[in-house]
């Protein structure tokens, strides 16, 4: 008996299990708008193009969702076992099993990376387990209390790996289609050794160090940044903050916060943002 079923392999999806027997993670991108799709397939449904490549992932990401099966139970799995739908890096989302992990540890937003495992036949499959040794990511699975917080507090911090896929999704995705933060040519002819990251995507990538640490409900009510030193591809982007001041408002426990991020180069980003919290989270 084989120890797992095998995949249904068609001309459209046949490059990413060649891909995963080489351990290469790969997604199918469109060559007329440049979106990334995940399951595969002839045609993009953003642009209607039928002409696509494919990038290699980094094969980091969160967990997005999850669900641990219990019926019916199959020959194919060690129960309990997870089922993670997983939020690439890279933006797009797929399908897989979180392994070497309790179960009862899983949580939404913890950071993952893949590994790759060999079953019948030559067969890989593309498994994911917690990155670095840690079952848990900054974001947090519920919200803080605004009366345990305290002025001077450390907003936890956050630290990502910037890549070209992610510099250039960020940029279609907020529709800024300046060449510098999608075409390395046109980059290097204004000066630049790169493409850089986009404003908007530094708004996003703050937005998400804040609430991650705040947790899901809290609101953030405004946001002001100012940039310093540019984020190229291969760039470590650490974001660093503190509680500045705290107040209330009707019903809601606001506040404030000041932070940065920092790459190699120097700040990147320095901001102050306002989140307000229910006063009886």
């Amino acid at each position: 008996m084989a120890s797992r079923l095998p995949p249904a392999i068609s001309p459209d999806t046949e490059f990413f299990w060649s891909g995963l027997r080489e351990h290469r993670l790969l997604i199918q991108r469109c060559t007329g708008c440049g979106a990334l799709r995940n399951p595969p397939r002839p045609m993009c449904p953003t642009c209607r193009s039928l002409h696509w490549d494919t990038i290699e992932a980094s094969g980091l990401g969160t967990v997005y969702s999850f669900v641990i099966p219990h019926q019916p139970r199959f020959p194919f799995f060690d129960y309990p076992y997870v089922v993670a739908l997983v939020e690439l890096a890279e933006g797009v989302r797929l399908v897989s099993n979180l392994c070497d992990i309790d179960p009862a540890d899983v949580a939404v937003g913890m950071s993952v990376e893949v590994f790759y495992q060999t079953v019948d036949d030559g067969l890989v499959l593309h498994q994911f387990r917690p990155r670095g040794g840690e079952a848990m990511s900054t974001a947090r699975a519920t919200t803080l209390r605004w009366a345990d917080i305290e002025v001077g507090d450390e907003v936890t911090p956050l630290e990502i790996g910037v890549t070209a896929t992610m510099i250039i999704a960020g940029a279609l995705a907020s529709r800024d289609f300046m060449p510098v933060h999608h075409d390395r040519d046109y980059a290097k002819q204004q000066g630049a050794p790169d493409i850089f990251m986009n404003i908007l995507s530094d708004t996003g990538y703050c937005t998400r160090f804040l609430t991650d640490w705040a947790g899901p409900d809290a609101m953030l009510r405004n946001l002001a940044i100012r940039l310093g030193v540019p984020v190229f591809p291969g760039d470590d982007l650490v974001y660093t903050g503190e509680v500045i001041a705290l107040t209330v408002d009707g019903d809601d426990g606001m506040v404030e916060v000041g932070f940065r991020a920092s790459t190699p180069l120097g700040e990147h980003v320095t901001g102050a943002a306002r989140l307000s919290l229910p006063l009886d989270a």
